[in-house]
């Protein structure tokens, strides 16, 4: 545990303006916090300038060992690339269920930290748990000035201690993504942390819901966070795709995914024209009208019509 400090400490007193460093990290084991501790990693630290959210809020936010992360459908696990090997898997508990999925980069990545995301395909449905939706550019409006929320289980200081609380903390925008430049990058006084990568960034709609907008990437190690952001078209067309290959939802990308944050599942539509029992009507009527037979007649006439 003290070598991991003072090797971080050292990489934060190196970057003393614009170095860019992943916040990823691979925290001790720890009795203290987590209930399921089956992996060595499984301990979850804290953001920048965050405050502590009730966790009952985020259940789709879950630690995947090294770094956070978001479920965006039943079968869907959204974390940074740079946080798991393409190919290879992340694994969380929820309850007392234990998942686990092998996880894919996007083809940019490699070239391009830019492209920071990675979709895990889970080993079988999450259950109880209202997924995180996928923002559109439209809900995402990026423009230099504008508040994001971002998350995670990440430091609260670079080489500091950790203490395994969620937390969440708004800050403004500076640039906004760009041609093949996927990151929205904020500055302020919340920033992303060793242990925040993979973890969802979100703008909040004006009826109060929100909206995945961003996977956490990278940080200046003070004040300044770079975030892979989720409503650009080449990542919401790569997950279109990977969702259709692995028949999988994705909540904000297909229009048929189900258990999404802010939506309800409606019931199946209703016959709009339901068909009378016109037997049982004419029979009805007829045995109204007895006595009348002259309406009868006339009733008789125009059903023959």
């Amino acid at each position: 545990m003290f070598k991991i400090a003072f090797i971080l400490m050292i990489a934060a007193s190196a970057c003393r303006t614009d170095c860019v460093i992943a916040a990823e990290f691979d925290a001790p084991r720890s009795t203290d916090y987590y209930s399921d501790l089956s992996d060595p990693a499984d301990l979850s630290p804290a953001l920048i300038g965050g405050t502590v959210a009730d966790q009952a809020d985020w259940p789709a936010s879950p630690w995947v060992g090294n770094c956070s992360s978001t479920l965006i459908g039943d079968r869907v696990l959204l974390t940074a690339a740079h946080c798991v090997s393409n190919g290879s898997s992340k694994s969380f508990t929820i309850g007392s269920t234990r998942y686990s999925g092998s996880c894919t980069h996007h083809a940019s990545y490699k070239g391009n930290s830019t492209a920071d995301w990675a979709l895990c395909y889970l080993n079988q449905s999450v259950t109880g748990v209202k997924f995180e939706v996928v923002s559109t550019a439209e809900e995402a409006a990026c423009v230099n000035g504008r508040m994001y929320l971002w998350t995670g289980y990440g430091c609260q200081r670079w080489g500091g201690s950790i203490d395994g609380k969620f937390r969440v903390g708004q800050v403004a925008t500076t640039s906004c993504p760009s041609g093949t430049n996927y990151d929205t990058i904020t500055r302020g006084s919340v920033a992303l942390c060793s242990g925040d990568s993979g973890g969802g960034g979100y703008t909040i709609l004006a009826n109060g819901d929100r909206r995945v907008v961003g996977v956490n990437s990278r940080s200046n190690t003070r004040d300044t966070s770079y975030v892979s952001s989720t409503y650009v078209s080449s990542f919401r067309s790569w997950a279109k795709s990977w969702g259709d290959s692995n028949s999988a939802k994705i909540c904000g990308v297909h229009s048929d995914a189900e258990n999404c944050r802010g939506t309800s599942n409606p019931d199946p539509d209703p016959d709009p024209d339901p068909q009378p029992d016109c037997s049982g009507l004419l029979s009805k009527t007829v045995q109204t009208l007895t006595g009348h037979s002259s309406a009868v007649r006339e009733l008789q006439i125009c059903m023959e019509r």
